[in-house]
């Protein structure tokens, strides 16, 4: 089957209401963020006008946290500062913040965000492919023969992989795929993997 796919080039911010202008772009920046969490924390956030099996995701930023437990974050949509590794730190390990909104009955949060791994992606992916399987023994015409999950992007480099330029270009590829992956109408409507990938907080399969 050609075009299974289908991914989603709406942002997050086309749909949130406008910021109020400011003076200061720093306080611009601050009100925008806590609109974002007050959306996201509440839980009377069901009534938006949306099409019919609505599912839009977006991962917005990636976070580089080191082992005093400070980190650093580098977002989607900033292109300056980043410019390398923090000098006299030791980076250990980086995770993606995924938002979504949804209006899909099989998914409990209409508004939701989780962290993820570069390992959570590839082990959702695993855990995808053995429900597929598992959905396919069990029925003798079960559409999810049809379906194909892409690669996930591939892994970096050792010595790089706390390069925020190439952080940067890892989140807009596992933003890309994962796009694909919730762009199947199968998946989307059907998956619990892909309903607890993206809304629980610590993914187990």
């Amino acid at each position: 089957m050609k075009n299974d796919f289908k991914s989603f080039s709406t942002s997050i911010a086309d749909v949130l209401p406008p910021v109020n202008n400011k003076t200061s772009s720093e306080t611009t920046t601050n009100d925008h963020t806590k609109l974002i969490n007050s959306l996201l924390l509440s839980d009377d956030n069901t009534n938006y006008d949306q099409p019919e099996n609505f599912l839009e995701i977006e991962i917005v930023s990636a976070r580089t946290y080191n082992q005093d437990n400070s980190f650093v974050t580098i977002y989607k949509d900033t292109s300056t500062n980043i410019k390398g590794t923090v000098q006299n730190k030791q980076p250990v390990y980086t995770d993606y913040e995924i938002i979504c909104r949804t209006n899909i009955s099989l998914f409990k949060k209409h508004i939701s965000k989780v962290r993820r791994r570069y390992s959570d992606f590839v082990f959702f992916k695993k855990c995808l492919l053995q429900e597929l399987a598992l959905n396919i023994a069990n029925s003798n015409n079960n559409n999810s023969s049809k379906i194909n999950i892409p690669d996930v992007p591939s892994k970096m480099i050792l010595n790089n992989r706390f390069n925020y330029e190439l952080i940067h270009i890892r989140l807009l590829e596992l933003e890309k795929w994962l796009q694909m992956v919730v762009g199947h109408p199968l998946l989307r409507s059907n998956s619990k993997v892909l309903k607890r990938f993206i809304q629980e907080e610590s993914f187990v399969g």
